[in-house]
């Protein structure tokens, strides 16, 4: 990840922050994300996603389509996204059984 990405993500996430009311669940949020167990889950592109599963990203958007892989969006935005690395890995472990 770039720092201008990074840096967009913290921005992103004080906003976010700052829209809670209570000072209360701000505290636990805020504790949650120091939290070094927490685990994050990348959203990749389908291109992203088609390398990890030896496809192109054409074939991973007809996986998503035949419910294979659950599409996710970025929020606040009406197009974009993509696939959580979890349920791509997760696809791939399946097959491969």
């Amino acid at each position: 990840m770039n720092t201008l990405t990074q840096q967009r993500d913290v921005q992103t996430i004080t906003a976010m922050l700052n829209l809670i009311e209570s000072p209360d669940i701000r505290r636990k949020v805020e504790a949650a994300l120091r939290d070094e167990q927490v685990q994050t889950d990348r959203v990749l592109t389908s291109d992203e996603s088609g390398r990890i599963l030896g496809v192109s990203g054409r074939t991973v958007f007809q996986f998503a389509k035949a419910g294979l892989l659950r599409r996710v969006k970025y929020p606040g935005r009406k197009i974009g996204g993509g696939f959580l690395e979890s349920d791509v890995r997760g696809l791939l472990a399946r097959s491969v059984e």
